[in-house]
């Protein structure tokens, strides 16, 4: 199942103050109305989504290549730079 989708609506179903029961059917309920699921089955929409969820490394997109360097302080000084 899309664990990305699903954290997202997670973390929508508390912030509306679902608990339980009623969280669980807003998840699942809105991952059926959205494709990703049918009934308690993953469809193909969303096992591709989640291929493609796996792949994406959260952090890099996040970052800007500077950032990727470790700071001048950590460098080895036989680095070269």
């Amino acid at each position: 199942m899309p664990q990305e989708i699903e954290a997202k609506l997670k973390k929508q179903a508390a912030k509306k103050g679902l608990k339980g029961r009623r969280a669980d059917a807003y998840v699942y309920g809105t991952m059926n109305k959205i494709g990703f699921m049918h009934g308690n089955k993953e469809t193909a929409k969303g096992r591709a989504h989640d291929r493609k969820a796996s792949r994406r490394s959260p952090t890099a997109s996040k970052r800007s290549p500077a950032s990727k360097r470790p700071p001048a302080s950590r460098r080895s000084p036989a680095s070269g730079r």
